[in-house]
């Protein structure tokens, strides 16, 4: 094998060039990336991190909501989220709502398990209205569907799972009072319920509007609005399926999740519009990490309601 001395003896005039090249165009990179990120004001962070907050929070309607219906105990006229603390005790998740106008049918040829249902929220804090459609398909490690997963829990090894939840809503936080519309959709595969582990995969598309009016630093009414675009995809999220220590789902995801947004938005008349991509790391404590695609900056994310911190300290969310 030829030694690092001999190489750059033989080849060390056409390494120095390739380095310059190399160092020349990834300068150039560098600085026209540089207005892609310049154009991320700290409003467009804001409005960025409280829509992905919501698209992720379970009462919120998000993310967590479809992984809560998804590893629910199925019954005949509800879903059943036994194993959960604010199953017991609903003042946890004030805003989640109760499940309402519960309809079921199973497809003994296809092995779905089709599920409707609504919830309506009022109380001072926040609102909402929401219509629910759930598709089920539990298979046992033949691949054989399991026709009565309640009673059958045990034999289930995977699950394939599709979720829609369409509404709008408000509320208020410490960024200001805030309503929305949303459409999210998704399609997961949950697998390896057997083992210790479950491993998740899939992904999910979120629209919707929004209207925040908070004050400025002068004490003027400031209202900005805007629709959005949303897709998730996994990268490698996993699922603990002993929750015999801790009951809540929010602590037992773990993993990374994809993110592109596209965003239209209006500040005090102003329209413009605006692309977003990063990641978020589900942390397995409650939390979520987000970060935007060329910044520095993080966000950590409480999945049961939507709470932001940035690095800073700031604080925003659900009330």
């Amino acid at each position: 094998m030829k030694t690092l001395n001999a190489i750059l003896r033989k080849h060390g005039s056409a390494l120095v060039a390739l380095l310059l090249v190399f160092a020349a165009t990834g300068c150039d990179s560098l600085n026209n990336e540089e207005p892609e990120v310049a154009a991320l004001s700290q409003e467009d962070l804001e409005a960025a991190s409280s829509i992905l907050a919501e698209s992720l929070s379970d009462q919120n309607e998000g993310l967590m909501a479809n992984l809560n219906d998804m590893t629910a105990e199925i019954g005949v006229t509800r879903l059943s989220y036994s194993n959960r603390n604010f199953w017991s005790n609903p003042g946890l998740r004030p805003c989640r709502g109760e499940d309402r106008s519960f309809e079921k049918t199973y497809d003994e040829t296809t092995g779905i398990h089709a599920i409707n249902y609504s919830r309506n929220v009022e109380s001072e804090v926040c609102s909402k209205d929401v219509a629910v459609n759930l598709n089920y398909t539990f298979t046992d490690e033949n691949g054989e569907y399991i026709e009565f997963p309640r009673l059958n829990r045990g034999d289930i090894a995977s699950i394939a799972f599709e979720g829609s939840r369409v509404g709008s809503g408000s509320y208020d936080s410490r960024r200001g009072a805030r309503a929305v519309t949303f459409d999210h959709a998704g399609e997961w595969n949950l697998t390896g319920l057997q083992s210790d582990v479950a491993s998740l995969t899939g992904s999910q598309t979120n629209s919707g509007s929004y209207e925040t009016t908070r004050q400025d630093s002068s004490g003027n009414a400031q209202t900005q609005s805007g629709t959005y675009n949303l897709a998730f995809s996994t990268v490698d999220v996993t699922i603990a399926t002993d929750d015999s220590e801790d009951s809540e789902l929010e602590n037992q995801i773990t993993g990374a999740i994809q993110y592109t947004m596209t965003m239209e938005k209006t500040i005090n008349g102003e329209t413009e519009m605006q692309d977003v991509e990063g990641t978020i790391e589900l942390e397995g404590n409650g939390r979520a990490v987000l970060r935007f695609l060329g910044l520095r900056k993080i966000y950590r994310i409480t999945l049961r309601d939507g709470d932001i911190t940035d690095t800073d300290g700031e604080t925003g969310g659900d009330g």
